[in-house]
């Protein structure tokens, strides 16, 4: 998965933090470009564990937690771990949710 990630950051010409965690949201593998801000690791573990434990995309998540919805505040639960910008994804492997990756 990271060298998949990496070739596709090297063919958008865009540098990726990379982050895989299994389906409990845990982290198994961190890559980083050391132009990166410490904070964009934080995000993509953030989104990372977002798409494992929510087992949906974080782009959806902007217009699921603003104020009036059921879901309102819920990227402060859990620590404010659960990322509501674009990027982090679940990994699907036969039907099921395996981990996440951002």
């Amino acid at each position: 998965m990271i060298e998949g990630a990496r070739r596709k950051s090297v063919e958008i010409g865009e540098p990726l933090r990379i982050s895989i965690a299994y389906a409990l949201g845990d982290l198994v593998a961190l890559d980083r470009i050391d132009v990166h801000k410490v904070t964009r690791i934080t995000m993509a573990n953030d989104k990372v564990f977002t798409g494992a434990v929510a087992r949906k995309a974080t782009h959806g998540g902007n217009t699921d937690c603003v104020h009036g919805t059921l879901a309102f505040s819920i990227h402060t639960d859990v620590y404010g771990r659960i990322g509501t910008v674009f990027g982090g994804r679940p990994v699907v492997i036969g039907g099921g949710v395996a981990g996440g990756s951002a």
